[in-house]
């Protein structure tokens, strides 16, 4: 990767991108959340090559979830009832078009006041991402990403004051 280029995959992927990608995630928005990957498997890559590792080259599967973390992070440390919000307006427009509720792929919206199962906070409804990944397909080193992922945007929130210090 050379500074200021961004990685293979984001160079691939501009050239495709619609040109209305700017009303869903400003293109400036892409190029931050790769560079920041960039960064933190730079910082990964040091450590290994220290310890006689081979450096980490992802895969483009792999690239996706690093991309879709920062995304999902981003929004979720920033305004989590927003994300809430937003997550329930596409979960809506899925449900509309199945038209019927014990459809198989019928999907229940997160509450957005307390229930029994649930005290409404959408931090606490959005505290979990998951992805599922193939025997082999490297999900301990996304892992190891994902954590750096978690704590540089954790961090950001806590200096801004909209979440309390890490115990």
């Amino acid at each position: 990767d050379r500074e200021g280029e961004g990685s293979v995959f984001f160079q691939k992927m501009k050239p495709s991108l619609p040109a209305t990608t700017g009303e869903i995630l400003p293109i400036e928005k892409l190029v931050e959340y790769d560079q920041r990957i960039i960064e933190h498997t730079q910082a990964i890559n040091t450590a290994r090559v220290q310890h006689s590792q081979a450096a980490i080259e992802w895969k483009y599967h792999q690239y996706l979830a690093l991309l879709f973390t920062e995304m999902f992070l981003d929004r979720y440390f920033d305004d989590a009832g927003a994300l809430r919000d937003e997550l329930n307006g596409v979960i809506a427009a899925h449900n509309d078009r199945l038209g019927d509720a014990t459809h198989p792929d019928w999907v229940h919206q997160f509450p957005t006041q307390p229930t029994s199962d649930d005290d409404g906070d959408p931090k606490n409804q959005l505290s979990r991402l998951a992805f599922w990944c193939a025997t082999g397909s490297g999900k301990t080193l996304l892992m190891h990403m994902h954590i750096r992922q978690f704590k540089w945007y954790h961090d950001r929130a806590h200096k801004a004051g909209k979440w309390p210090k890490l115990k």
